[in-house]
């Protein structure tokens, strides 16, 4: 049960530190982020000795979304990722009508005039970086759980 938290915790921890970093270069933030992205991989590609490269990492606990309860069928698992990703949507979609998400808007249709207004341009990024990374944390672990379970 805390396989999905505790990936959501990591992923987006790791993607502060990348926001972080990224916003200090301004115009090259995508070139950045994929450029951090490439080293992350390489590293976790090639240190065998912790994660056994593109064999995966061993002895990942099989996800149950209550204690003792296991996804034992495809339906089930079909039904669970649904779900996740319906809250996933409600959540969105409530981010994408709330202020900040005007924020987000904006930023991305003219990031000029939106630091015009006064918005805090590397906080609204890093947030969003943040909340991508979240998300794309609940995927892999539904796609860990495919794979593995």
């Amino acid at each position: 049960m805390l396989n999905i938290p505790v990936a959501m915790l990591l992923s987006g921890g790791l993607a502060w530190i990348v926001a972080r970093v990224a916003d200090r270069t301004r115009d090259y933030y995508v070139i950045i982020t994929l450029g951090i992205q490439v080293v992350i991989y390489s590293v976790m590609n090639n240190w065998q000795s912790v994660t056994h490269g593109p064999l995966g990492i061993p002895g990942i606990s099989a996800f149950a979304i209550v204690p003792g309860v296991e996804l034992e069928s495809k339906l089930a698992y079909c039904f669970f990722s649904a779900i996740l990703a319906g809250v996933a949507w409600v959540v969105l979609h409530q981010l994408i009508h709330s202020p900040f998400g005007r924020v987000l808007i904006a930023l991305s249709e003219d990031e000029v005039y939106t630091k015009s207004l006064g918005k805090n341009m590397a906080g609204a990024k890093t947030v969003s970086f943040v909340i991508s990374g979240m998300l794309a944390s609940i995927a892999g672990e539904l796609f860990e759980e495919r794979v593995l379970g």
